[in-house]
């Protein structure tokens, strides 16, 4: 049986702290103008902590708490700036990303991408980031309800008897670990190293994974 390799996106892949901003900024605008009030915007370290969080929860997170009724409003007008902004050449990878990918797969790897986002957000990644050629298999929120359950349909579909989940947030590291996986936490990402404590490695960028899995 194949090992694989789970990983994570945002914040393990994509380097997408601006994007997520920006486009959070541009959603919101819309979302404020159209009850004719002021625009309010989460603080930056708030979004920074609710990025990995189930694609409704990210989204309730960024309005006040009177207003979270309306996340699937907001969903919408950010998901369609995320892919405005992606589709213009916003996006993009942390360095090392694809040649690690690249490197994993030649040395047998089987490679699956899980991801909490829902849909619209990930297939605008995977065509203008490139990502679907780097995977056997991907899966987002919008195919199961959980990300232990995602990761479970990844390594069935890919024929793995076992392997390592590598992400960014105590919720990747769960998944992995209840589905048998080795955990791997990116320091780079989005979880702090006190979040990310107990994985059973950790790397500081995306190629140390090729010493980590040699």
């Amino acid at each position: 049986m194949k090992q694989a390799a789970i990983f994570d996106m945002d914040g393990t892949l994509v380097d997408s702290e601006e994007l997520a901003w920006n486009s959070a900024a541009d959603g919101l605008g819309e979302y404020w103008a159209r009850r004719g009030l002021p625009t309010v915007l989460p603080d930056r370290s708030d979004l920074r902590a609710l990025v990995g969080l189930p694609s409704i929860e990210y989204f309730a997170g960024l309005l006040p708490r009177d207003r979270r009724g309306d996340a699937e409003e907001v969903k919408w007008l950010v998901a369609t700036a995320e892919v405005r902004r992606l589709a213009a050449g916003e996006g993009r990878l942390f360095p090392g990303v694809r040649e690690t990918l690249v490197e994993l797969r030649a040395r047998g790897w089987a490679t699956g991408l899980v991801s909490n986002c829902g849909r619209i957000y990930f297939s605008a990644n995977l065509e203008h980031l490139r990502l679907a050629e780097l995977f056997g298999v991907t899966y987002c929120l919008d195919d199961l309800p959980s990300k232990t359950q995602n990761v479970r349909a990844a390594l069935s579909a890919l024929g793995a008897l076992g392997g390592v989940m590598v992400g960014d947030r105590n919720g990747d590291l769960e998944a992995g670990r209840a589905n048998g996986l080795r955990t791997v936490a990116c320091l780079y990402g989005f979880g702090g190293a006190e979040e990310l404590a107990g994985a059973d490695a950790r790397v500081e960028a995306p190629l140390d994974l090729l010493r980590l899995l040699a």
